[in-house]
């Protein structure tokens, strides 16, 4: 995927205009969006990387839950159990991650938009001749906009392979349920994402009509 931090300025043909005083020009606000989805993106990325963790450990105690299973040795049951917990370890742990990123992811995105907003309101950007960073930027949250939901989409796989292995102990179902609830969070900030880059898309689409 494209990152925001790939578009550089001076492929944009802009022209740049002297800002008096303290007021942020349209290139301040621009290269606020490029470090703020950088942000974004580091964070989706290692946010994956713990899932991908975690999947591979669950995949890993259901293979020797499958194994043990197919024996009919005597104390099976408290061998799967031993099992299921440090599954549920595994899983508990991405839980107490996916808090820390769904708050990072939020407040990123919450920074991007109200960035977002401002270039497109800046009285500067009017001008013909820097109507084209628009146009990248449009490129860019329609890029961020697609690979957020192909991260969806892993997401609700990742969903459903938990939803199967809960009914086998008491601290494993606790912990597929909690992390349930962190991961409906986390599509929620991306549902909320896909609908405010449509609204950006659409209000620079009115304000400037060129794109």
């Amino acid at each position: 995927m494209q990152e925001a931090s790939d578009v550089k300025h001076e492929d944009m043909g802009i022209t740049e205009i002297e800002v008096v005083g303290d007021e942020k020009g349209y290139l301040d606000i621009f290269s606020e969006i490029e470090s703020g989805a950088s942000a974004f993106t580091a964070e989706i990325d290692e946010m994956s990387e713990h899932m991908n963790i975690m999947t591979d450990n669950i995949n890993k105690g259901t293979e020797e839950i499958n194994r043990v299973s197919s024996n009919n040795a005597s104390g099976i049951a408290s061998f799967v159990r031993g099992i299921a917990r440090k599954v549920a370890e595994h899983i508990s742990k991405f839980d107490e991650q996916m808090v820390k990123h769904n708050l990072n992811l939020k407040v990123a995105w919450m920074n991007i938009e109200n960035n977002c907003l401002d270039l497109i309101d800046n009285k500067h950007i009017a001008s013909s001749d820097n109507k084209e960073v628009l146009r990248k930027l449009t490129d860019v949250l329609k890029l961020i906009k697609s690979a957020t939901i192909q991260s969806n989409e892993s997401v609700y796989t990742m969903i459903g392979s938990i939803s199967a292995i809960k009914g086998v102990e008491r601290r494993l179902n606790q912990s597929a349920n909690s992390l349930e609830s962190q991961m409906s969070d986390f599509l929620a900030i991306m549902e909320n994402l896909i609908a405010s880059v449509d609204r950006i898309v659409e209000k620079s689409k009115i304000l400037h009509d060129s794109l």
